[in-house]
């Protein structure tokens, strides 16, 4: 630019090319806005109103809404969610059936140290087995 070879214009012209590929490469705003305001301080314009285009220019493509789905990223975006819902609802559930099974186990536990039932009213009372209380007597002695 120092030496004439850059028009202002076409300096205008290549920040904005770079702002525009930074933004489709999926820059994060904050990264687009570090760089564009280290280029505005580092690689001036010698017209005041280029500078005001560059920003004007900042402003539409980093406030720029998203362009629409197609069909096809509409139904993979939908079924991307509702199989992250799915697999929180099974985990849920999952988690819950093993604290069930934990609340079981200790109350085995307890029958075992604190009563003389067998076997089968210690399995009757906690919902269990006979093989669960017998496995939980083994591994007490």
């Amino acid at each position: 630019m120092q030496k004439g070879k850059v028009t202002e214009e076409e300096l205008l012209q290549q920040k904005v090319e770079l702002l525009k590929r930074l933004v489709s490469k999926g820059f994060s705003r904050a990264k687009i806005e570090a760089l564009m305001g280290f280029l505005k301080l580092y690689v001036r314009f010698g017209k005041r109103e280029n500078d005001v285009k560059f920003d004007e220019a900042i402003e539409l493509l980093l406030n720029k809404p998203k362009e629409t789905m197609g069909i096809v990223e509409f139904v993979l975006e939908r079924e991307r969610r509702l199989g992250e819902k799915r697999g929180l609802a099974k985990g849920e559930k999952k988690g819950v059936g093993k604290g069930i099974e934990t609340q079981k186990q200790h109350f085995v536990n307890t029958l075992l140290a604190e009563t003389d039932f067998d076997d089968a009213k210690i399995a009757s009372l906690a919902d269990v087995s006979v093989e669960t209380v017998q496995k939980l007597r083994n591994q007490a002695k």
